[in-house]
């Protein structure tokens, strides 16, 4: 299983986030619930070798043609968007009026329950 990784366009550190982001793709032995394959190459190459010898939580890769086909279905995506922005862009611009302190938390998450529920109907 793939999990997706990101930073958000709007973060103020973003710098720190790749950071963060390039340290935990290098170490995935960090999950507590690492069933997923690593997405640092080298750890990567090391985890389809032990998939190749033994069947490691259910998958054994029986030929080199399964690692080819692994490789290219990894590097077939160029982006992974499991979110929809129009949403997100709401929610951030209805929590930047409460932060600055021009609406309460109740107003803003009705006024993001009314704008999404808006948005949907109209992709319906």
């Amino acid at each position: 299983m793939l999990n997706p990784v990101g930073i958000s366009v709007n973060s103020q550190h973003k710098d720190a986030c790749w950071e963060f982001v390039k340290y935990y793709v290098k170490n995935p032995e960090l999950s507590t619930y690492m069933t997923y394959l690593p997405l640092y190459k080298p750890k990567l190459a090391s985890a389809i070798n032990l998939y190749r010898s033994e069947d490691y939580q259910g998958v054994k890769m029986e030929s080199w043609q399964d690692v080819l086909d692994l490789y290219e279905l990894i590097e077939r995506p160029e982006k992974m968007a499991i979110y929809d922005e129009t949403v997100v862009d709401i929610i951030i611009e209805e929590a930047e009026e409460y932060f600055a302190g021009n609406r309460t938390a109740e107003e803003a998450a009705a006024r993001v329950q009314e704008r999404v529920s808006l948005y949907v109907s109209e992709q319906s």
